[in-house]
């Protein structure tokens, strides 16, 4: 739920907090419609104070489809011919692929630069996976280049 809060607003306080955030796509899950649920029955314990809950949740899940498990065989194959391992991970973080795989669009996400402490003032890249990082890139762009992975 990335961004997501629920704007309190009490006749005590000022300024009132700013409105929630849009939020789109998951609740079509029962995750996302419990989650939803959770949120829009919060009360509060103060009687000056009350809980506005409004918008959707923001990203919808990444889809593991067989169309992205081929692409990601695609990438692992190409990947161990650059001499090294591909692993399918999962996040909690969520991306612009979220978008496109909820569209249908088979999706391979997590494939820049490798690094940690992501979105924090230690945020940093490594160095030297940068090539091989580009040399499977340009491999799976060349690979897919007007072509749908069909997943079959």
């Amino acid at each position: 739920m990335s961004g997501a809060f629920a704007a309190a607003r009490s006749p005590m306080s000022s300024p009132a907090m700013p409105p929630a955030m849009s939020m789109y796509g998951l609740q079509r899950t029962r995750l996302g419609a419990a989650i939803d649920a959770t949120l829009r029955a919060m009360t509060s314990k103060d009687r000056e104070t009350r809980i506005e809950v409004s918008g959707e949740i923001e990203k919808p899940g990444l889809a593991r489809t067989k169309a992205t498990l081929s692409m990601f065989e695609t990438a692992h194959a190409f990947n161990g011919g650059l001499g090294y391992a591909l692993a399918e991970t999962s996040s909690g973080g969520g991306s612009d692929g979220n978008f496109t795989s909820a569209a249908g669009v088979p999706t391979l996400d997590g494939l820049g630069a490798i690094g940690n402490d992501w979105h924090s003032p230690n945020e940093h890249i490594l160095i030297e996976p940068l090539a091989r990082r580009e040399a499977l890139l340009r491999k799976l762009i060349h690979h897919f280049a007007g072509t749908r992975p069909s997943g079959d």
